[in-house]
């Protein structure tokens, strides 16, 4: 689960960008026409970027377009199933499947 790289939990090496990066690289060895189906916590919503140091990452406005750069955002094609959720208490529990394409 990419919301957990670089945040030592689990006894990889302290990274900021460790999500951005485990993302990218798998950008970087994938085929032309790649397809990545990523969920994680979101709260782009509600204008919620939280990073729960050594725990995990809720990624928000600012977050989310850094952890998916060079992916072209596929699917859900309606603007209505893009929306998050009414809050919940905890934001991680919201975690939204989304699908990309290589760009």
């Amino acid at each position: 689960s990419v919301e957990h790289s670089g945040q030592g939990r689990y006894g990889d090496a302290l990274n900021p960008w460790g999500d951005i990066l485990a993302v990218a690289e798998a950008w970087c060895v994938s085929k032309k026409d790649a397809v990545l189906a990523m969920g994680v916590a979101s709260g782009v919503g509600k204008g919620m970027d939280i990073n729960r140091f050594n725990a995990d990452k809720t990624y928000g406005p600012l977050t989310y377009p850094f952890l998916t750069t060079n992916w072209k955002f596929d699917w859900p094609t309606k603007d209505e199933d893009r929306v998050d959720r009414p809050p919940v208490e905890d934001p991680a529990k919201y975690q939204p499947v989304y699908v990309f394409k290589k760009a």
